[in-house]
C-alpha cells in the first residue's frame, strides 16, 4: 500500500472510499488528531455521513456537540459543532444529482465577498447562509470552516463572509476570481489549501475562465507527505520519481479494476492519511 509505512493508513483507492466516504463508519477511530488541519480533515470526511446515525455520536465521541440542527437545502449540506476549544462549520462535498449539478453551473458572478465566484457555488452558499449565520451567532471562541471538494468551495465563500474563522480546505476546485484572491489574502483568518498529489478536482474549473485558487497551498506527495511549497520547487529526482510511480500505479490499478491516481487521490480518506 502506498502510504502505510509513512501514515499507519493505508492508501485507499477504492471506488467506495471516493463516492460514498460517509459510510465508513471510523470516524476518529484511525487516529487522535493532533492539529487544526488533521481535525478539519475528519470533520470534512464526516460531513459525507448520515446526520443522525454517524455524523452527531462521531462529534459526541471526541467532545463536540452540534450548535443547531444540521443544515440540508437544495443540496447543500453540512453542520455546525463546537467543543471545548473551538466551533467547526463543515460542509458536504458532491453526493447527489443536486450537488453535482451545482459543480456544473461554473459561469462567474459578482461575489458579495469580493470579486466574482462560481455561480453554483454560491448559489449553493446562500441557500443556507441565513441558518449558517443565525448558528454562527451562538458561538464563542475560534471558528474554523471546512470542507471537501465542494465542500471546500462552499467552506472558502463562506469565510469571505467571516473574515475572523480560519479555514482549511481540501481537494478543493477553484471557486472565484483574482479579485476575490487578492480581497481573501487581506482578510485577518489563516487559509490553507490541501492538494493531494495528482487530485484532478483541484484543477477546476479551468484558470482559462479567471478563476484562481486561494490560501497557502499545502501539497501531499506521493508518499503521503505533506509540503509547505508548490511541486515545481521540488527537486528534478522528486519530481522524475513521482512521474514513474504514478504511470507505475496507474497501469497496475487499472489492469486490477481501481481508479486512476487522479481520482483516487480525491478520496477524503486520503487526505486524512496524509494529515494523520
Amino acid at each position: 500500500m502506498i502510504r502505510e509505512e509513512a501514515t499507519g493508513i493505508a492508501y485507499d483507492k477504492s471506488l467506495e472510499a471516493l463516492m460514498n466516504p460517509g459510510a465508513a463508519g471510523d470516524f476518529f477511530q484511525r487516529h487522535k488528531p493532533r492539529s487544526a488541519a488533521a481535525w478539519c480533515a475528519e470533520f470534512s470526511r464526516l460531513a459525507y455521513g448520515d446526520f443522525a446515525t454517524v455524523i452527531e455520536p462521531s462529534l459526541s465521541g471526541v467532545g463536540f456537540k452540534l450548535i443547531a440542527e444540521p443544515f440540508d437545502r437544495n443540496g447543500t449540506q453540512g453542520y455546525l459543532a463546537e467543543g471545548p476549544d473551538f466551533a467547526a462549520l463543515a460542509f458536504r462535498g458532491s453526493d447527489d444529482v443536486a450537488a453535482w449539478a451545482t459543480n456544473l453551473n461554473a459561469l462567474p458572478a459578482p461575489w458579495r465577498g469580493g470579486g466574482s465566484a462560481h455561480r453554483g457555488f454560491a448559489a449553493a452558499l446562500d441557500a443556507v447562509w441565513p441558518e449558517v449565520e443565525a448558528g454562527l451567532a451562538r458561538t464563542a471562541g475560534p471558528l474554523f470552516f471546512t470542507g471537501h471538494s465542494l465542500g471546500a468551495a462552499l467552506a472558502t465563500l463562506a469565510a469571505s463572509l467571516r473574515p475572523d474563522a480560519a479555514l482549511y480546505t481540501f481537494g478543493s476546485p477553484r471557486v472565484a476570481d483574482g479579485s476575490f484572491e487578492a480581497a481573501t489574502r487581506r482578510r485577518p483568518g489563516y487559509a490553507a489549501r490541501y492538494v493531494n498529489h495528482r487530485d484532478v478536482i483541484c484543477r477546476v474549473p479551468s484558470a482559462r475562465l479567471g478563476y484562481r485558487h486561494m490560501g497557502e497551498v499545502y501539497n501531499i506527495d506521493r508518499l503521503g507527505r505533506v509540503h509547505d511549497r508548490r511541486p515545481h520547487h521540488r527537486g528534478v529526482t522528486e519530481l522524475l520519481a513521482s512521474a514513474f510511480e504514478g504511470r507505475r500505479w496507474d497501469l497496475g490499478t487499472l489492469l486490477a479494476g481501481g481508479l486512476p491516481r487522479e481520482l483516487s487521490d480525491h478520496a477524503p480518506i486520503n487526505y486524512v492519511s496524509a494529515l494523520r
